[in-house]
């Protein structure tokens, strides 16, 4: 029981991970709109999209349960 609810709030945790890079993105393409500001490096627009993709696939992962996880894979 405990490995279910730790599963479960790790989910949690990279999911608030993968919300925040994604608000993050959201932020500079409205700052890049504004104020004509970039990133400093293109690579990084792509890097922060890995990131929250893969937290997100983490969180997806984690989410589902011990039980079914057999099944799924």
């Amino acid at each position: 029981m405990k490995k279910h609810k730790l599963s479960i709030f790790l989910g949690w945790i990279c999911l608030l991970i993968a919300l925040g890079s994604f608000l993050l993105q959201i932020g500079s393409l409205y700052v890049q709109q504004k104020y004509q500001l970039e990133y400093i490096d293109h690579r990084l627009f792509y890097i922060i999209n890995i990131v929250c993709l893969i937290f997100i696939l983490l969180a997806l992962f984690l989410f589902v349960s011990f039980k079914n996880r057999g099944s799924f894979l």
